[in-house]
C-alpha cells in the first residue's frame, strides 16, 4: 500500500506521470492519494486480473484498504484536527474539486 499526499504545486505530476509509474509496479496492491486542500481520498486497488479500480471518497466517507484485507479508514479521521475544509466549503472558497 502506497499513500501519497497531493501537493497543489505538483498536482499535474502527482496525478499524471507519478501515478502511472506507481500503478505499473507489479507488487503494488493499493495506492491512495490524499488531497491536501479539501477532504478527499482517491483509492486505487489492483484487482485479481491485474487491472485497477479507482474510487473517490469525500468528507466523511469510508475507504476500504487493500491490505490488510478488510481494513477500513474513515476519511474524516485523516483530516481530524487539521482544519481542512469539506468539499462544500472548499467549492465556496473557490478551490477546484477533482473527481
Amino acid at each position: 500500500l502506497l499513500v501519497e499526499v497531493l501537493s497543489p504545486s505538483s498536482l499535474v505530476t502527482d496525478r499524471g506521470e507519478r501515478r502511472a509509474r506507481y500503478l505499473a509496479l507489479p507488487s503494488l496492491g493499493g495506492y491512495l492519494i490524499v488531497h491536501q486542500e479539501y477532504r478527499c481520498v482517491e483509492v486505487n486497488v489492483r484487482d485479481a486480473s491485474g487491472g485497477w479500480t479507482r474510487t473517490v471518497r469525500h468528507d466523511d466517507g469510508v475507504v476500504t484498504l487493500p491490505c490488510p484485507v478488510g481494513a477500513t479508514l474513515d476519511v474524516a479521521s485523516i483530516y481530524e484536527g487539521l482544519g481542512v475544509p469539506d468539499v462544500v466549503h472548499a467549492r465556496a472558497a473557490g478551490i477546484e474539486i477533482l473527481d
